[in-house]
């Protein structure tokens, strides 16, 4: 993507599957005909010489997560100023493994759904890495899937109140009889 015509190469060799790469700390320091501190980078696994390159990727913006790399290969990073005119841009390069994902709430599956044993309720959660592991469950009005789980068994007929305060994703709310895997909505 974009123009490679005043380009610079860095190498490093992967030690994960992927990689965060960034240009940081952009700043154009003139004498070319252009201003833009907008720049390009592409990917490839050198697997014999120069001449024998394999494209992995490419990015602009100046930011991404490279995925799909050998462990144990050295990877070409090519960077350039983004525009066909000539940007003099100094810059730092950025290749770090990305953090492990946190690990997935306690109650992430149906079969370790948090037990609601009195009212009222509360609870407060991190459900940012749920999985699909009990895959989606249709309730008619939307289907659910990466999700945390509650059970609760009444002990009187009436109303139930339910609310979620959610930031970041939008949250959908689903009220199920039954047990995992045989759900009535």
């Amino acid at each position: 993507s974009g123009t490679p015509n005043n380009d610079v190469w860095f190498s490093f060799v992967a030690t994960s599957t992927s990689h965060n790469i960034s240009l940081e700390n952009r700043t154009n320091v003139g004498g070319g005909t252009s201003t833009s501190i907008d720049m390009g980078m592409g990917l490839y696994e050198l697997t014999s010489d120069c001449d024998n390159l394999v494209f992995s990727s490419t990015s602009d913006p100046e930011s991404y997560t490279a995925t799909g790399l050998t462990v144990g290969s050295t990877y070409l990073l090519r960077v350039y100023g983004w525009f066909s005119s000539i940007q003099n841009v100094t810059f730092d390069v950025c290749v770090q493994t990305p953090p492990p994902p946190p690990p997935a709430p306690a109650n992430d599956a149906c079969s370790s759904a948090t037990v609601v044993d009195t009212l009222p309720f509360t609870s407060s959660a991190d459900a940012s890495a749920a999985t699909n592991n009990d895959g989606f469950v249709d309730c008619g009005f939307a289907v659910m899937n990466d999700g945390v789980w509650y059970t609760f068994t009444p002990t009187a007929s009436g109303t139930l109140d339910l609310s979620v305060d959610v930031t970041g994703w939008d949250s959908e709310i689903a009220v199920y009889t039954g047990s995992c895997g045989v759900f009535t909505c």
